[in-house]
């Protein structure tokens, strides 16, 4: 478990949250999309109307479907791609956010399918450029009254505008996300520029602003060209540190929208850190680590209360959801949690016009229209997207790569034919001595190490008591996964004098321990046992943190009879790396016997072999070392115990060919190993014994 950090359509966590519609019976869900798709007198038709409204109309309940991977193939082999597409430049500036939106949903719950790709070879990008730069120059006309913008034709708000431009954003931001065609579409289309011109509060809605340092956050991760584009731009410096600077006091209401916005110019600075040398890496370095370390400040719980303390009455409730149907997308009363966070406003766009106007579609058309929120919900789900972005930001900054590929936090899946993928993992090394002084100084360690000991069992029963609590709860769940892997990372690169002292760390010992008690379907079993190991190692290394036998003995029984096979085999690796430490310790050998006495029974019981081949490297890591005593092993059985492992091995590769085809490495290692330990051990024997 190392560094984290989201590769172009491939993610190591998922996002935050992003919540799907809601689903009715499969069958009539999937018959009625594949009508909307298939049928040439539907909803397409609507498309191409001479009336605005009808086009807009027809995007709007694209938009709140939900397609499927085959559904997506289907829209790409009918070509409904050419029909939508030109929308982007109708003269109509709703119609245009209209599409936006529908394309971006249909690329958002469709990460698999090559939909984006797609749309960059039909000119998607080239597309979004005419709209940006058209939303842009007429909110730039200073003479133009502050409610009220002519634009082709049209009297349109300067809120419009803005939500128009929005969309636009987001749908560049998503498409560079999932598609390295789109990144390099995007630099041959020159929307730099267009993008940071956005990137002023003074002049534009801070929705917007905060949608425009998100996309420029993401078009610029791994995409040279951007960066060194954004380097060159003279005032592209000062509008980034004034954004950094932004207080409440100068037009955010409240720390949410602020937030979000300060965490994604801080990725955006993050982006450029390559390119910057000395001094002026030295303060990006300090401005970054200082935003993370404010916004990790945030608890939490805190957050939680303030919806839990304030539910939403009865009343309102159902007046908002009947405002659903009409509802304006750049409004600032309602919001809802998707992926693409934005700050007074969300996705719940829906047909300006009432349901009976589906009546002259073809084809049945279910609405699902996602549930509406107040502001108090927008500005916490704000918070802690702002949250999961400081973390990641942590993780990475904490880390540096020699190349651009990333382990997985859990091992990946091999190729049907059950071949061994031999690629080398990506080398890391610690990062320069001035970011680790930073980190320490701003005391990234303890905030990140509050996060994630304040996501447990009481948070958890918490989120049942506010409004859909069960996405909050997904999303802390990201969280504590997030603030594992940073913990981890900081562990291994900051000085021991910097992590708090002795009795600061057997606190961390057991508030670790306490987080084995959330329920499964919560817990990140692998990276929460990876920190327990690091933090083993770190403190043995240093004499400040010695585990004891009943914590031992807890883990041991946990090892064993946990119902979940990736907390067995994390407990067994843990072991391995307990088991090393106590090999160096000169005390009896209780807990090397408890050890190998747990490592024994889950090669004799386990019924996951991959469960077992981690109990093996765990047995040839302890039982290997010199300083571990021949007799103990001798006297535990393991001779017998690895011989029988031995013999039945290749057969239970066949047996439980599906449950070992996603762990084949460790068990093909395992395997090719536990004959020459056999035959190793046998000698050490022989050679104690004469």
């Amino acid at each position: 478990m190392g560094k984290v950090k989201r590769i172009r359509g491939r993610h190591r966590f998922n996002h935050m949250a992003e919540v799907g519609y809601a689903q009715g019976p499969a069958e009539q869900e999937q018959g009625e999309v594949s009508g909307v798709v298939e049928q040439p007198n539907s909803i397409w038709d609507k498309l191409s109307d001479s009336k605005p409204m009808e086009r807009e109309m027809a995007c709007r309940t694209l938009a709140h479907i939900d397609f499927d991977e085959k559904h997506i193939r289907r829209v790409i082999a009918f070509g409904r791609v050419k029909v939508l597409l030109p929308l982007l430049r109708d003269p109509v500036l709703s119609v245009r956010e209209a599409v936006a939106t529908a394309l971006r949903k249909m690329c958002l719950y469709n990460p698999k399918v090559s939909f984006c790709d797609h749309l960059v070879s039909e000119g998607v990008m080239a597309a979004l450029g005419g709209h940006l730069r058209e939303c842009f120059q007429e909110l730039s006309k200073e003479s133009i009254a502050e409610t009220d913008v002519a634009t082709s034709g049209a009297r349109v708000t300067r809120t419009q505008l803005c939500s128009a431009a929005e969309e636009g954003l987001y749908l560049v931001q998503r498409l560079c996300e999932q598609a390295q065609s789109a990144v390099d579409a995007f630099n041959e289309a020159s929307l730099l520029t267009v993008i940071v011109c956005f990137l002023q509060p003074q002049h534009f809605s801070l929705s917007l602003v905060i949608a425009a340092a998100q996309c420029l956050h993401i078009v610029t991760e791994d995409n040279t060209v951007a960066t060194q584009s954004l380097c060159a731009m003279p005032e592209s410096s000062a509008l980034l540190e004034g954004l950094l600077v932004q207080t409440i006091g100068e037009g955010f209401e409240s720390p949410g929208g602020l937030w979000s916005l300060k965490t994604s110019v801080a990725g955006v600075l993050f982006n450029l850190l390559p390119l910057l040398q000395g001094p002026v890496y030295t303060t990006t370095t300090r401005a970054i680590i200082s935003v993370m370390a404010a916004v990790l400040d945030v608890g939490v719980e805190g957050l939680l209360h303030q919806l839990a303390m304030q539910p939403l009455p009865p009343a309102e409730k159902q007046q908002l959801s009947e405002q659903s149907h009409t509802v304006d997308n750049g409004s600032e009363e309602c919001g809802v949690l998707s992926g693409d966070v934005r700050h007074g406003t969300g996705d719940s766009e829906v047909p300006s016009v009432q349901d009976e106007g589906t009546e002259s579609h073809s084809n049945t058309i279910t609405l699902n229209v996602l549930p509406v929120f107040t502001k108090k919900f927008t500005d916490v789900q704000a918070m802690l997207s702002s949250l999961q972005l400081a973390l990641e930001l942590v993780i990475n900054i904490s880390s540096m790569e020699d190349d651009d590929q990333w382990d997985d936090a859990e091992e990946e899946e091999c190729e049907e034919d059950m071949e061994v993928d031999d690629k080398s993992p990506p080398q890391t090394s610690n990062p320069p001595a001035e970011v680790v002084s930073s980190i320490a100084e701003f005391g990234l360690f303890a905030k990140v190490w509050k996060i994630c000991c304040s996501i447990n069992q009481h948070t958890y029963k918490l989120c049942e008591s506010v409004e859909n609590g069960e996405e909050i709860a997904k999303i802390m769940n990201t969280l504590q996964g997030r603030s594992l892997c940073a913990f981890q990372n900081l562990l291994t690169i900051l000085p021991h004098d910097a992590l708090g002292g002795k009795d600061y760390l057997v606190g961390v010992w057991h508030s670790l321990l306490a987080l084995m008690q959330i329920g499964s379907q919560f817990l990140h079993p692998n990276a929460l046992l990876d920190a327990m190991g690091a933090l083993i190692k770190n403190g043995s290394a240093h004499g400040s943190l010695g585990i004891i036998a009943e914590d031992l003995h807890y883990l041991c029984q946990l090892g064993l009879t946990s119902p979940d096979p990736r907390m067995r085999s994390g407990i067994m690796h843990l072991l391995g790396t307990v088991g090393k430490m106590v090999t160096l310790d000169p005390r009896p050998l209780d807990l090397l016997n408890m050890i190998g006495a747990t490592l024994r029974d889950c090669v004799l019981r386990d019924p996951q072999l991959w469960v077992v081949a981690h109990a093996l490297d765990s047995i040839f890591d302890v039982f290997g070392e010199d300083n571990c005593p021949v007799a103990l092993y001798q006297t535990l059985g393991l001779p017998a115990v690895l011989h029988n492992a031995a013999l039945t091995f290749n057969s239970r590769m066949v047996s439980e060919r599906d449950s070992v085809k996603s762990h084949l490495q460790v068990v093909k290692s395992a395997h090719s190993n536990l004959r020459a330990f056999n035959q190793y051990m046998t000698g050490r024997a022989a050679r104690a014994d004469s």
